[in-house]
């Protein structure tokens, strides 16, 4: 779900993961350790990066009812996905238990609704000479997400029971959020009575991360080397 307040902040679900396929043998620990995977935003056909809005602040108008007055607005560019956007590869097993990398994103979230793909740029740092900056990495592949869709709090269809690989991850330590069953949203008609009393463990569904059933977290992506 999206939301600019930091308590409207809903985290992708399920989480984005991409799984690391070492095409040309295995690389070696060190190797593996100057790769970084960065997650940008971008627009349904994957054609324009969406990681800035415009924001509207400050529309204030004139007292008094003689005249109109004109309207003041300001207008500021804003972050449209939070979280950490940069992963380094784990070793971790997978849904049947075999050995596997993985770039994992837990805590990513889009503020504002829409339709949306993740990309996701393999970097391969390099190891900087005495005396002399950090480069920039380069990119060795690449790989876009499928369609996934971000909800005002009112539309939200209700949350998805975790992938088997989210939960197997989970299992391992990984910090990320787990369900065994799906969550429905509740019918905003449907409310409780005053003498009705709601047990103090219950949690509605805009307490939980919500994205759709076709969030990118639920396959993992393959780039291909350049």
């Amino acid at each position: 779900m999206c939301g600019f307040g930091e308590k409207d902040r809903r985290p992708i679900d399920p989480p984005p993961i991409v799984e690391l396929h070492e095409l040309n043998g295995p690389l070696s620990t060190r190797e593996r350790e100057l790769l970084v995977l960065q997650c940008t935003l971008w627009n349904e056909e994957g054609t324009q990066e969406r990681g800035t809005i415009r924001e509207v602040i400050g529309s204030t108008a004139g007292l008094g009812t003689a005249e109109v007055l004109p309207i003041h607005v300001e207008q500021k560019h804003a972050k449209n996905m939070m979280g950490e956007n940069f992963a380094n590869v784990g070793q971790y097993e997978d849904e049947h238990g075999n050995p596997a990398l993985f770039f994992i994103f837990p805590d990513l979230s889009v503020r504002a609704e829409g339709l949306y793909r993740l990309k996701m740029d393999l970097l391969q740092l390099e190891i900087p000479r005495d005396g002399l900056p950090q480069r920039p990495g380069r990119i060795v592949a690449e790989c876009l997400s499928h369609v996934f869709t971000v909800f005002q709090a009112k539309r939200f269809p209700g949350m998805m029971h975790s992938t088997d690989l989210t939960r197997a991850l989970a299992k391992q330590g990984v910090k990320v959020k787990t369900r065994n069953e799906p969550r429905r949203q509740r019918d905003p008609q449907s409310q409780p009575s005053r003498r009705e009393k709601r047990p103090a463990t219950e949690s509605s569904d805009e307490d939980e991360a919500a994205e759709s059933p076709d969030s990118p977290g639920s396959r993992r992506g393959r780039g291909r080397g350049r």
